[in-house]
């Protein structure tokens, strides 16, 4: 299959955003409510640490306080983890997600990853503003989350995001900052 990103290279980034949400509806994920192989979100707020010191104490303070609350909100499901526009690839008329990571948490959390990406190409036909805020939009009115689980989580996730880059190669990308 095609990358969902050739959507997005293509000019059709709302397409996109609204494949995304409809595959994150089809994964109709599993409640977990035993023991599990899979780890758990809640084990990402270590990675947040990693950002004290290198983002505005005051974005960092509401993005560790956000991700503790977004965490009680829902109950826990076996997530895709990194569903983006890499991971989703047409099949046929369809579209399948594949390269899982495999997380157990609220569903919600599925669309973080699709708000800073693809980071290789991100649409630059209109504004960084614009596009995000059409993104939420989207997902806004089409999944069965909040508006504040969606925000909330495109934000934290995002923060993650940062955090592995600056654990993987010691760099923050203004990029995820802007986001």
């Amino acid at each position: 299959g095609v990358s969902l990103k050739q959507k997005v290279i293509d000019g059709q980034d709302d397409e996109a955003t609204e494949i995304i949400a409809q595959v994150i509806i089809e994964l109709n994920a599993p409640k977990i409510t035993g023991q599990t192989p899979f780890p758990y979100v809640s084990e990402l707020a270590k990675d947040l640490e990693l950002l004290k010191g290198k983002i505005p104490s005051s974005l960092f303070s509401y993005g560790r306080e956000l991700f503790h609350r977004l965490l009680e909100a829902k109950e826990n499901v076996l997530l895709h983890g990194d569903l983006h526009h890499d991971s989703i690839l047409s099949h046929g008329k369809k579209y399948r997600a594949i390269d899982p990571h495999g997380y157990v948490g609220p569903q919600a959390f599925e669309v973080g990853a699709c708000i800073r990406n693809p980071y290789d190409c991100f649409p630059h036909v209109r504004s960084l503003e614009e596009t995000r805020t059409s993104r939420l939009n989207i997902l806004y009115r089409s999944l069965p989350f909040s508006r504040e689980e969606i925000k909330g989580w495109a934000l934290a996730y995002t923060l993650i995001a940062a955090s592995w880059s600056v654990q993987d190669h010691a760099e923050l990308p203004i990029e995820h900052l802007n986001i």
